[in-house]
């Protein structure tokens, strides 16, 4: 062979090994930012979670019954009912 051609070759295993060096750190550059974002999500759907369950709590008709009726609220009776527009 020609020391064009050996030169060539030389030059083409290194450009292989170049890519193939940065192809494994964009892989574990892209691993490391999949497992970042994956603990965000956990982190995020678990504040989720505890929130829902906040608004459940708050919302529940037993805990706005007490709610109401420590506050001295009460049903509206017929007087204090007005119909608009009729």
């Amino acid at each position: 062979m020609s020391k064009v051609l050996w030169v060539g070759v030389i030059f083409l295993a290194v450009g292989l090994m170049f890519v193939k060096i940065w192809l494994g750190v964009s892989i574990s550059s892209l691993a490391y930012r999949y497992h970042k974002l994956e603990q965000k999500y956990k982190q995020e759907h678990e504040l989720y979670l505890k929130l829902r369950a906040e608004e459940e709590y708050l919302l529940s008709p037993g805990r706005l019954r007490q709610l109401a009726k420590k506050l001295g609220l009460r049903p509206p009776g017929e007087d204090d009912v007005q119909a608009i527009g009729q």
